[in-house]
């Protein structure tokens, strides 16, 4: 059984067809929108542990 598929030159490239364009950039949008909610994620945890720090910065403050 032959297939073009899987018969091509070394070194020579194999054309993407439309099908699987749409596949690589609906990925790319997704993994984009992941990254950017992440980040926002990130910064509110980071927002977080540094309040965390000035209240125990202060409570120590306090105790002196």
């Amino acid at each position: 059984m032959s297939s073009d598929i899987f018969q091509f030159e070394a070194g020579q490239p194999r054309a993407i067809s439309e099908k699987n364009m749409r596949k690589i950039l609906s990925l790319a949008v997704v993994a984009g929108a992941l990254a950017i909610s992440a980040c926002n994620t990130v910064e509110g945890v980071g927002k977080d542990v540094s309040s965390a720090g000035n209240a125990v910065a202060g409570a120590a403050r306090d105790t002196k």
